[in-house]
C-alpha cells in the first residue's frame, strides 16, 4: 500500500469495518492505537474514513472509542456510526451494517434523495450479495437494497475475506473487498459472480464527471480486475461497460476533472 501511494498519490482512504481484531479498541487512548494504527498507516499520509464491522462491536466500548479517536487524530475519521461526505463528483455514504436501524435507513433515504453528486457510493461492512463464506445477506436484501436501488451507483463491503464483483441490479454495482489482512477464505463463483479472487490486497476507486473506475490489486501491486461505470453526456443516465478481468498488469491512475482520487482499502485485519 505504501508503494502504491508513493506512485499514485491518492487523496484519502476508506475502511470497510473490522478495523481492529479481535475485539476492536477498548478506549480512545488504548496503546494499540499506536501499534495497530499509527505505526502501520501514518506513513501513508492519508486520511481514512472508517466504518464499523462486527469485530468492532465485540467490546462494548469499541464503537465509542473509535468515534472519539477521530477528535484527536487527523488521519482517522469516524464522526458517527453512519455519516456522509463529498469528494469531487462523488458523495460517499458510510453505514453501520451491524444493525440497520429504521433511523439509519430514514437518514440514508433522505441523504440519497438530497444528494446532487454525480456518483453516489455507499459502503459498509456486510455485503448484500456475496459468493463467499457468509453468502447473501437476507436482512440487507430486504431492508437496505430497496433504499439503494435507483439511487446509488456502488455498494462496497468487506466481511468475506476475498475480492468480488457481483452482478448489478440496474445501475447499482456490488463489490466486496475483505482481503486486507485476515486469513483468506475460498470464494467460489455463483450465479451473481462477475469477478472473484481469494488473494490479499486492496482496491482503488477513481472518478471524474464522466466515469467511475474500480480496480483490484494484490500485494505485489498486480492489477487483478478493472471495472468502469460511465455516464452519458447527453442524458446523464449511467450505464456499465463490460468488465475486464486483467492479470499481471498495473496501470497508473489519472485525474482528468479534478475529482478526488480515492484509495479504497481495508485497514488492519478484516472479516
Amino acid at each position: 500500500m505504501l508503494k502504491s501511494q508513493q506512485e499514485r498519490k491518492f487523496d484519502f482512504a476508506l475502511t470497510l469495518g473490522d478495523n481492529f481484531y479481535p475485539d476492536g479498541m477498548f478506549s480512545p487512548t488504548d496503546e494499540r492505537w499506536q501499534t495497530l494504527w499509527q505505526d502501520l498507516y501514518s506513513p501513508l499520509g492519508l486520511t481514512f474514513y472508517a466504518t464499523l464491522g462486527n469485530h468492532d462491536w465485540h467490546a462494548s466500548d469499541s464503537p465509542a472509542a473509535e468515534i472519539l479517536y477521530s477528535t484527536t487524530n487527523a488521519n482517522w475519521r469516524l464522526p458517527a456510526p453512519y455519516y456522509t461526505f463529498t469528494a469531487g463528483p462523488v458523495q460517499f455514504f458510510a453505514l453501520d451494517t451491524n444493525e440497520v436501524s429504521e433511523a439509519q435507513l430514514i437518514w440514508l433515504k433522505e441523504a440519497l434523495a438530497q444528494s446532487q453528486a454525480i456518483w453516489k457510493v455507499v459502503y459498509g461492512h456486510h455485503p448484500i450479495y456475496s459468493g463467499g463464506e457468509h453468502g447473501d445477506n437476507r436482512v440487507l436484501i430486504g431492508k437496505l437494497l430497496p433504499v439503494l436501488k435507483g439511487k446509488a451507483n456502488v455498494y462496497l463491503a468487506g466481511h468475506d475475506h476475498d475480492m468480488q464483483h457481483l452482478k448489478p441490479e440496474g445501475d447499482l454495482n456490488f463489490f466486496v473487498n475483505g482481503a486486507g489482512g485476515a486469513k483468506l477464505r475460498a470464494s467460489p463463483a455463483y450465479e451473481r459472480t462477475l469477478f472473484s479472487a481469494s488473494k490479499n490486497g486492496f482496491a482503488t476507486l477513481e472518478a471524474d464527471n464522466g466515469k467511475l473506475e474500480i480496480k483490484f490489486f494484490d500485494t505485489e501491486l498486480r492489477q487483478l480486475y478493472r471495472y468502469e461505470l460511465a455516464r452519458t453526456m447527453t442524458t446523464g443516465a449511467s450505464f456499465t461497460k463490460p468488465s475486464h478481468w486483467l492479470k499481471g498488469s498495473s496501470s497508473s491512475l489519472r485525474n482528468s476533472h479534478h475529482p478526488k482520487r480515492t484509495h479504497h482499502n481495508h485497514t488492519v485485519h478484516l472479516d
